[in-house]
């Protein structure tokens, strides 16, 4: 009766860190929750980051450098700010960065830089900004207004790109982000709005549609080679060529929710 909803592995230990919401215990409300735990090699879970508390909610985890950026959203958070991108060192429970208005943390390969969607604190809407390994801004990559809507990126294998999905237009769009992305639901990383998956370069530059699926994307991952992208979409298991575009449909499934690739 547990429910995990995004993960990450550690590229040196194989630790796996969870966004995770705990099974009902005693009379306590269920499901209400959820953290950032790390699963040891004997599968039990140790809670690193969150508080454990109703309406509290952690997600999106990324190992970088032996610590993990995730997003935080609820009722822990200052009055009147949605989510905050944080980094936490999973030894000590330190909380080392903390930045507002900010969720979908991605680390790059190393550790060398992280991204994250920024929201406008008025608007809700959503851009791509890139940092470096202390989570410092160093710029934009994609502008708000840019797409209707984007969110899950993750860096290319050699670094050079961030991938994020981009949403195809729909009725009342901006009146639904805040729903789907930031707001409970957004422990869940899923939503049921179509789209495809862009690039842009981490030096800047205009972005480029990387795959025309028109799905519902779930988690994308690069493979370690850098030929491939790895997609979980409503259909299944996907991989991309990169440099053709050709799609490979690896399993079909309607249950994948989140991958990694190693």
């Amino acid at each position: 009766m547990g429910f995990a909803y995004e993960l990450d592995v550690d590229e040196e230990t194989g630790r796996v860190a969870l966004s995770y919401t705990h099974p009902p215990v005693g009379e306590d409300a269920a499901f209400d929750r959820s953290a950032i735990v790390v699963v040891g090699e004997d599968g039990a879970m140790e809670r690193v980051a969150c508080e454990d508390a109703p309406g509290v909610w952690c997600s999106y985890p990324a190992w970088s450098g032996g610590r993990i950026w995730y997003s935080e959203s609820g009722a822990a958070l200052d009055e009147g700010v949605l989510a905050v991108v944080s980094m936490v060192d999973p030894g000590t429970g330190e909380v080392d960065v903390r930045i507002p208005w900010a969720t979908e943390p991605a680390a790059a390969p190393g550790g060398a830089r992280v991204a994250w969607i920024a929201m406008d604190p008025e608007t809700g809407a959503r851009r791509l900004e890139l940092g470096g390994g202390d989570g410092e801004r160093v710029r934009t990559l994609v502008q708000e207004g840019e797409h209707e809507d984007i969110g899950q990126p993750f860096f290319s294998a050699d670094g050079a790109h961030v991938y994020y999905v981009a949403v195809w237009p729909v009725w009342s769009y901006v009146s639904v982000l805040t729903s789907f992305f930031v707001s409970t639901a957004h422990a869940h990383s899923s939503h049921d709005v179509a789209g495809d998956w862009w690039r842009v370069s981490v030096d800047g530059g205009e972005p480029e549609q990387v795959t025309d699926l028109d799905t519902v994307h779930y988690d994308g991952r690069a493979d370690p080679g850098g030929e491939w992208i790895w997609l979980a979409t409503r259909e299944g298991v996907r991989r991309v060529d990169v440099g053709t575009g050709e799609v490979v449909l690896e399993r079909a499934s309607r249950v994948v929710r989140a991958l990694e690739v190693r």
